[in-house]
């Protein structure tokens, strides 16, 4: 009696997930940073997808009076392409970093999905537009992180609250004063072995928070417009 080969379905390795939200001062002088970003945005989704992760991008960019949102999308094209929807300001634009960032922490996160805000900023909190209130609420935006298990990677001027962010798990905090000198090769390769060592754990969060603690959805709080992309 002969015996058939039976080639048995290989079983399908399960995805590991990120969803990664890029928060850009979108002042004049951060233009280099905003070129580098778009030059390099496909090498970090192909290296995450050569580690087995599957990713969504999203991005905020901000200043004193408008605040450009968008929301995930699996599509590097897209994400790009929404970059030609947001103005820049050459001169009068003031930095308004910790409500981007706590805009950027109630966007629509997956299950499951590890979860990242990567700051680029020129601009510590105190040359910033209104530092008393990003003062006032800095420890509550920080706790909130802390619950939804928001890692953060910060790249800029050097702050006594901004180093807070090193409590977050997982994180990376990086000094430069001239992006002009970074090397954003060797910076987006470290971002990707650290999303795709990082998001092979387990994910647990909180995300019962309080959402837009600055109210800046609400124009009359501080005379900023929100533009959702």
């Amino acid at each position: 009696m002969g015996f058939e080969n039976i080639t048995l379905p290989q079983e399908e390795k399960i995805k590991n997930r990120a969803d990664i939200v890029f928060v850009i001062d979108n002042s004049g002088s951060m233009d280099p940073v905003k070129e580098e970003v778009k030059k390099h945005i496909k090498d970090l989704v192909k290296k995450l997808e050569e580690e087995n992760v599957e990713s969504r991008l999203g991005f905020v960019f901000y200043g004193h009076d408008a605040i450009y949102v968008k929301h995930f999308t699996d599509s590097v094209d897209e994400f790009l392409e929404s970059f030609k929807e947001v103005q820049t300001k050459e001169t009068g634009w003031n930095e308004f970093t910790l409500p981007a960032i706590d805009l950027a922490a109630d966007l629509d996160w997956r299950k499951g999905a590890h979860r990242y805000i990567i700051v680029f900023t020129n601009e510590d909190i105190y040359g910033g537009y209104d530092p008393d209130a990003q003062i006032e609420y800095f420890d509550d935006v920080l706790e909130k992180l802390k619950k939804m298990n928001i890692k953060v990677f910060y790249i800029g001027e050097d702050c006594d609250y901004y180093r807070k962010f090193k409590e977050l798990p997982n994180s990376m905090y990086i000094v430069t004063k001239d992006f002009k000198n970074l090397d954003f090769s060797e910076l987006f390769d470290s971002m990707a072995k650290s999303i795709s060592q990082s998001s092979v754990k387990k994910f647990e969060s909180e995300d019962n928070v309080q959402k837009d603690i600055f109210n800046v959805r609400d124009f009359s709080t501080f005379m900023v417009r929100v533009f959702d992309i």
